[in-house]
């Protein structure tokens, strides 16, 4: 940025990826920080990028996409695969609400049109992009906030409870060395009891689209396993012969 303030080229790509890793947590280890806090710092890292972008010359030609990692798992009160999306930018219309089917892809197709290129495949070239800019920019910049996380809950003490403990020998058990490596329905556990200890977690929802799309693939799954089974009898009828 310090480039292109002082008049020099510019060096900044048309397309950079930013990756925010915290809101994943490390489940309940003694001496880590509370998922709590690790949202809340993914959070404020979140806000800091956006903070020094709108202070900056290219706030008034930039359009910052936040997407979640991995909507496919955890308790959701319309279906377990919606998923956060942030479109943020000068050219936003303010107070807009769209009732609009919106999708990873067409995240996508809204990134490739604000970079004038063209779809890389039929997938993307039919994704409905997000109608969400205008002409006139808000220049207004965007100032951070410090989350304002309590003093006892930034790490996470020895167990004190034999709750406490099993959820701890859990997450020992769990491979968070690296992303989508454990168990994401029991790291959810780990999480929901931290901040909720025994109470029930909610129930997944899914939508009965995807009842009919887990019956089809149960069918098909079926059906090649028939075919399977079929080619092999054949098989061994001809080494028969």
């Amino acid at each position: 940025m310090a480039d292109r303030d002082a008049g020099k080229p510019d060096r900044l790509p048309s397309l950079s990826i930013v990756r925010l890793p915290n809101d994943h947590t490390d489940g309940l280890r003694a001496g880590k920080p509370t998922p709590q806090f690790y949202v809340a710092d993914n959070d404020y890292a979140m806000g800091l990028l956006v903070d020094v972008v709108s202070h900056s010359s290219y706030w008034k030609d930039t359009a910052i996409i936040a997407v979640e990692d991995d909507a496919q798992d955890g308790p959701d009160h319309v279906d377990a695969h919606r998923s956060v999306a942030l479109v943020i930018s000068a050219y936003n219309r303010p107070g807009l609400l769209i009732h609009v089917y919106h999708d990873t892809v067409s995240v996508i197709r809204t990134m490739e049109m604000l970079l004038g290129i063209a779809p890389m495949n039929q997938r993307d070239a039919t994704a409905v992009p997000i109608d969400i800019f205008r002409a006139q920019p808000d220049l207004r910049p965007y100032s951070v906030t410090l989350p304002n996380v309590a003093l006892d809950n930034l790490l996470i003490p020895p167990p004190r409870d034999a709750q406490t403990a099993y959820w701890m020998k859990r997450t020992l058990e769990q491979d968070l060395t690296h992303q989508d490596m454990a168990d994401p329905l029991t790291l959810n556990q780990i999480i929901w009891f931290s901040v909720r200890g025994n109470q029930p977690a909610p129930a997944i929802s899914r939508l009965p689209a995807f009842d009919a799309m887990r019956l089809g693939l149960a069918e098909s799954e079926l059906e090649e396993r028939r075919e399977l089974a079929t080619n092999r009898k054949s098989a061994r009828v001809e080494r028969d012969d």
